[in-house]
């Protein structure tokens, strides 16, 4: 038979439809390891390197193949049909891949995906990584293995305390202010402006090289300049911008956050790009 007439995993008998043994057990094989988290890729490469034929004299599994039989309900029995696997194992498999289909929408287009800014740790100040679960649940846990510290914390809790933040701060701009610098001028720029204000003080100096001394200084100087104060006030310009959110906006959270913290008792706080940290109250 060059083309299969029938589903994998049935043949003919006196023109019933019946149950084939080894292909049944390959159905079977195939749905068992797809539950257990094999992907449909692997599932089938290992199908062809055990030279399983899909048909007499052709070994051709791929991911559509699979797809295609996990999709087929007449696997758990019609009236033409025996039944190869159970009504329960089928729509166990049915619901994974719809799970794994609306993840990978959401990796796509989800505003979860689109934070790009770190979440620092309560407890020892580390990064925290995002867990999503098969059951849809999510955590973020310390990748310090040291400290371990887990909050579960769903994406659309995460959201919506984040916009409840960006709103308190669209409402009131003015609560944005600059965070003190700590600024001292290192040895070298002490020494040279020293040495400049003594050169000004005595007679006779050489213009040239004093001019010489006086562009380094401020050239240096200007290097070390905190841009604190200009970034506070093109935060306040961009929340002064915004209307009021009614759902989280990326777009703004990206032009004004450096980071997200959490608190030990798991309540979510930002950090502007000004280094200025703000909680939801």
């Amino acid at each position: 038979m060059n083309v299969r007439t029938i589903p994998y995993g049935y043949r003919y008998e006196n023109g019933v439809v019946t149950i084939n043994p080894n292909e049944s057990e390959i159905i079977q094989r195939i749905f068992s390891e797809y539950l257990h988290g094999q992907s449909l890729l692997n599932i089938a490469a290992d199908l062809n390197a055990d030279c399983i034929e899909y048909r007499p004299g052709v070994i051709g599994w791929n991911k559509s193949r699979i797809m295609r039989l996990i999709e087929d309900e007449r696997y758990i029995g019609t009236d033409t049909f025996p039944a190869l696997i159970t009504q329960e194992t089928h729509t166990h498999a049915t619901m994974l891949k719809l799970q794994k289909s609306t993840q990978r929408e959401t990796n796509r287009k989800d505003a979860i995906y689109n934070l790009n800014v770190p979440m620092y740790c309560p407890q020892c100040g580390g990064i925290m990584k995002r867990q999503h679960n098969t059951r849809g649940n999510e955590r973020w846990g310390c990748r310090n293995p040291e400290c371990g510290v887990s909050f579960s914390l769903p994406d659309t809790t995460l959201l919506a305390e984040l916009t409840i933040i960006l709103n308190h701060i669209i409402e009131d701009p003015e609560i944005i202010h600059e965070i003190p610098s700590e600024y001292e001028p290192n040895t070298e720029l002490q020494y040279l402006k020293n040495e400049i204000s003594r050169t000004l003080e005595g007679y006779g100096f050489d213009k040239a090289a004093l001019r010489q001394k006086m562009l380094e200084y401020t050239s240096r100087r200007y290097a070390e300049i905190d841009p604190n104060k200009y970034i506070t006030i093109k935060l306040k310009a961009d929340f002064e911008k915004s209307g009021p959110l009614s759902e989280f906006s990326t777009e703004l959270f990206q032009l004004t956050v450096k980071s997200i913290y959490l608190e030990t008792d798991g309540n979510v706080g930002i950090t502007l790009l000004n280094g200025q940290r703000i909680g939801k109250e």
